[in-house]
């Protein structure tokens, strides 16, 4: 690395989300460049506090301990006069790429979750199965994320059935979406007109048909939700799921993907709160992390688990806050929790 890197990845150096050959070559360059050294330095500083982890007093005075090789070079150095005002600049740059990286959703696309997939497709008897319907849809609350969820799950599934002119795999999935958007208010239009779609889905002819029209469905899909974390969240659950099950690399090797792993946890729990129901999903998450950098073929097995889990756990979520709406046909009906 001979150049000074962009802001960008002293921010993925920082989120470790850089493959290990990019980390040591990142390392070796904040080793004897002392513009990139400061501002690595005050960016950690920055994230510290974000985290309202105690940050490390360097002494001030402009004097900060600079790691280079030689015995000499180990003493503090003084900072040139216009570095710290310069670096104050760009720290504040990186401060706000950081939040991007660390602490904010990066935006994903089902087209690109598949991508990654294309070399090995899974087979029908991968893509996701529900075991029975879930409840009575009208019966959905309004505040679940289970819907949002299994949108995402049944869009990759779509994407990947019609990728492999499976016609009969593509008409359940589009009555799967059809079902978890008549869940979601003011989508019931929608869901009817994808259930029409999926009725005339009856030979290869007609999937092609409808192929043509996919992008622009998940384009619309992707519009209405862009701001919804659970809709991000099962599209990327069922493709990293359909990824481990193929023994896909491509899928954890995209920063992308690796940034999201980072965000989703933190955007759960702010958006559930004390929701105990959501603590087995953070656990399995934090599971998928600890086994996303080496994939040995049993880790690819234990993180297809962990994505089975998490999809399994939003499946009851969602059960359950069915059976906690009253019947709409009699106000006075107590709810099933009661």
């Amino acid at each position: 690395m001979d150049a000074c890197p962009p802001l960008e990845d002293i921010a993925a150096f920082l989120d470790g989300t850089l493959t290990p050959e990019e980390r040591g070559r990142m390392t070796e360059h904040l080793a004897r460049c002392e513009s990139c050294y400061e501002i690595f330095a005050g960016a950690a500083h920055f994230q510290e506090e974000e985290e309202d982890s105690s940050a490390e007093d360097t002494g001030g005075g402009g004097v900060i301990i600079f790691p280079l090789g030689s015995e000499k070079d180990q003493a503090p150095r003084r900072i040139p006069r216009w570095l710290p005002l310069a670096a104050s600049f760009l720290v504040a740059a990186l401060g706000f790429m950081i939040w991007q990286n660390f602490y904010s959703l990066p935006e994903i696309t089902a087209a690109g979750l598949v991508d990654p997939l294309r070399n090995r497709l899974p087979s029908a008897e991968q893509l996701y199965q529900p075991e029975g319907e879930r409840g009575n849809p009208e019966a959905a609350s309004l505040t679940s994320q289970g819907p949002y969820f299994f949108t995402g799950v049944y869009l990759i599934d779509l994407h990947l059935s019609t990728a492999t002119d499976d016609f009969d795999d593509a008409r359940e999935s589009l009555r799967s979406l059809a079902g978890e958007l008549d869940q979601i208010l003011l989508r019931h239009d929608d869901a009817t007109r994808l259930q029409e779609t999926a009725e005339g889905i009856t030979d290869l002819d007609s999937l092609h048909q409808f192929a043509q029209t996919l992008p622009q469905l998940e384009s619309g899909f992707e519009n209405q939700f862009s701001e919804d974390h659970s809709f991000a969240f099962g599209l990327w659950t069922e493709a990293g799921r359909l990824a481990a099950l193929t023994s896909s690399p491509k899928f954890f090797e995209q920063r992308m993907n690796r940034r999201f792993l980072s965000a989703i946890p933190r955007q759960i729990s702010s958006e559930v709160g004390d929701d105990g129901r959501y603590s087995k999903i953070l656990d399995d998450l934090r599971k998928i992390e600890a086994l996303w950098g080496e994939r040995r073929k049993e880790d690819y097995q234990a993180l297809a688990g962990h994505f089975n889990d998490i999809i399994e756990q939003m499946e009851l979520i969602q059960k359950q806050d069915q059976q906690d709406q009253p019947d709409d046909s009699d106000p006075g009906a107590p709810s099933a929790s009661e």
